[in-house]
């Protein structure tokens, strides 16, 4: 979901510019300043998360994890739902 959204928002500025890669969108948003640098390590680690569930490993995230990872996703959600 959090990727999804990121994929529009950079849509919206350039629709050239839109990456399957999160990291890539991520970077394209922070640099024009539409997402605030307090949430760009928060959405690294959904990131990071995303990727360990697709390039399994055997740690499992625990409950803390979840938890920041659904703050994360409500903050993006807010921020580009505007």
């Amino acid at each position: 979901m959090v990727e999804e959204l990121l994929k529009q928002a950079v849509e919206k500025i350039d629709p050239s510019k839109v990456s399957s890669n999160l990291s890539e969108n991520i970077k394209f948003l922070q640099n024009r300043g539409m997402i605030p640098e307090s949430l760009v390590e928060p959405l690294d680690k959904i990131r990071t998360a995303r990727n360990s569930f697709i390039h399994p490993t055997p740690k499992t995230p625990n409950a803390s994890h979840l938890r920041d990872l659904k703050a994360v996703k409500d903050e993006v959600e807010t921020i580009f739902k505007k």
